[in-house]
Order: C-alpha cells, then sequence, then structure tokens
C-alpha cells in the first residue's frame, strides 16, 4: 500500500496509463469535457475543473476494489446479514445493509456470488431485519428534529439514503416510512443537519482530516439521493460547495481509502470510493448543464454574418 498521498497518486496515475493502453480510447471520460483537441470552442467552466479532479481521484484509487477485495467483503457481508436479521442485532443489520449499498453503487454486486447474494437478499426480507434498522432510524431522525442533535440527523440522512439504494426503505411500513420523512422535513431537523453540513466541510477541507473529508462527501451524496439538498438556505449550500469541491477534501478522501484498504476496513474503502464515483458524475453533469444554458444562449444572439462557432467562448483551460 503507498504510505503517502503523494505515493498513493503516483500510483494510480500508473494504473490509469495501464488501463488507458489497455482499453485505447474507452477512457477519454477520465479528461474533463473540453481538454481533448476537438472541443475548442467549448468554455471550460469550474464544474468541468471539480468532476476532473473527481475523477482523476476516483481513477487512482478504483483498482483497490479487485476480485479479492469483492470476494472478502461479501462473505462478511452475508454473515452481517444474517446476525442482523435476529431481533436486536441492529449494528450487524447496518453493516450489510451498507455494504451492500456500496457494492451496488460501483457496479460491483453482481460480481459477488450467486450464492451469496441470494443469501443476503433473503435476509434482508426478513421482518426482523428489516424492523432493527427502520426504528434504528426513526429513533435518529426523532433525535434530529426534537433534540437539534446534528450527530443523530447526519446519521438519518446517511441511513436513509442507504436503504433507499438497497430496496429495504419500500418493504418498511408506509406508517414508519411517513413518520421518518415527517421529522427529516422538519425546520429542526434541517437546522441540524446544516450544524453537521458546516462542521464536516469546513473540518473535511483541512488537510489532514480524512473522516471529516469522507463524511462531507457521503453526506453530499445522501442529501440529493433523499431530496433534502434544496431544502437548505443559499448560504449553507453555497459554503458546503465551497468547501466539497476544495482539492484539499479530494486528498484528503483519497488518503483515507488508503488507509482503509492497508487496515483491511473493506466497508470504509468501499464507501470511500462510491463518494468519488458519486461526485464525478455529479459534478460532469453540473458542468453539462452550464454549457448546454450557454449554447442557448449563443443561439439566441444575432449571428451578424459571423459562424456559429466564432460566437461561443474561446477561453482555454
Amino acid at each position: 500500500m503507498p504510505s503517502t498521498l503523494k505515493q498513493a497518486e503516483e500510483q494510480g496515475q500508473r494504473d490509469l496509463k495501464r488501463a488507458r493502453k489497455r482499453f485505447g480510447g474507452l477512457l477519454t471520460q477520465t479528461l474533463p469535457p473540453g481538454l481533448v483537441d476537438n472541443t475548442e470552442n467549448v468554455e471550460i467552466n469550474e464544474k468541468d475543473i471539480i468532476a476532473h479532479r473527481y475523477r482523476e481521484a476516483y481513477e487512482s484509487v478504483k483498482s483497490l476494489i479487485s476480485r479479492m477485495f469483492i470476494n472478502k467483503m461479501s462473505e462478511n457481508l452475508r454473515s452481517c446479514a444474517e446476525k442482523g436479521a435476529q431481533e436486536g442485532n441492529t449494528d450487524s443489520a447496518w453493516d450489510a445493509a451498507r455494504g451492500v449499498a456500496g457494492l451496488r453503487a460501483l457496479g460491483f454486486w453482481h460480481r459477488c456470488g450467486r450464492e451469496i447474494r441470494e443469501e443476503t437478499e433473503r435476509h434482508f426480507e426478513d421482518q426482523t431485519l428489516i424492523s432493527n434498522v427502520a426504528e434504528d432510524l426513526r429513533s435518529h431522525a426523532a433525535k434530529g428534529a426534537r433534540e437539534r442533535d446534528d450527530g443523530s440527523a447526519w446519521n438519518a440522512i446517511r441511513d436513509s439514503a442507504t436503504l433507499r439504494v438497497t430496496g429495504i426503505w419500500g418493504m418498511i411500513s408506509r406508517q414508519k416510512r411517513e413518520e421518518i420523512e415527517g421529522y427529516m422535513q422538519s425546520p429542526t431537523f434541517i437546522h441540524s443537519v446544516a450544524k453537521g453540513l458546516r462542521l464536516a466541510g469546513s473540518e473535511g477541507a483541512k488537510k489532514g482530516n480524512t473522516l471529516y473529508a469522507l463524511n462531507a462527501a457521503e453526506g453530499a451524496i445522501a442529501l440529493r439521493a433523499i431530496g433534502l439538498w434544496d431544502e437548505f438556505d443559499k448560504e449553507t449550500r453555497g459554503d458546503f460547495e465551497e468547501y466539497i469541491e476544495s482539492q484539499t477534501l479530494i486528498n484528503n478522501v483519497v488518503e483515507g481509502i488508503y488507509r482503509g484498504a492497508g487496515n483491511r476496513n473493506t466497508s470504509f474503502t468501499a464507501k470511500s470510493v462510491v463518494a468519488l464515483k458519486f461526485l464525478a458524475e455529479y459534478y460532469k453533469m453540473e458542468a453539462e448543464k452550464i454549457r448546454s444554458a450557454q449554447g442557448a444562449e449563443a443561439a439566441r444572439k444575432p449571428q451578424s454574418g459571423e459562424n456559429a462557432s466564432s460566437m461561443l467562448p474561446t477561453r482555454k483551460f
């Protein structure tokens, strides 16, 4: 395992070069749009640059998710799911759910053995496991709404997203789901999460704070997945985006991934890689929205005899 972040990044670049050589032109998406010769007239916007940073970070660590890693993780998930189906064994139930959510988000769940997948998914349908995670989520959401407990609120948004990815959310009774959603939409809960957002972002953007950086990245994913992002005021969103877009925070997540892999912490590693992948894709979409708006604006302008390309921005990266 690379012992320093610099070594980790160098290893990631070597992996990327080997992948490009093996797959030819199939990996052009690792470059941000606009950095190839045939897009001279497309302006690089800030979101392109952020997408590129996250894509590079993701490419530098995804090789850690090897066949051996997946096999080890899937065996552990099966064991956790079995234990999680026992009354009161909430921690094991969450370990299984979060692990499966991570592998599914990375597109690796199908690489687990069929027997393991079927057995794990069967446990996920067990009412005891469902009750374990549902009651725990309800408790965190209630504390975030009633007691302004930002830690509980933070857990609630991430765990709510996890249940949606695994499909367990739809197995919880409608009454319980509505109760949980009611807590999570309350102004007090939103205030609690906003407090956690600022803390995770500001601390995660400081060199070496790997755990806070991962918390911020996970929060960015979860809030969008469950539809709460737009509930925050403009100032809070702006501050958090500034933190999540910083190179230091991205570096911290990468460093944390290598530490987790070195300590054989498969669940930590998987969910961290998911965060990088999601944010690379998210910022790519945001950059495309900006370019679409630029194109529409250019199309509305009178051409005055000029060709279309002459009206597009020409600033290079």
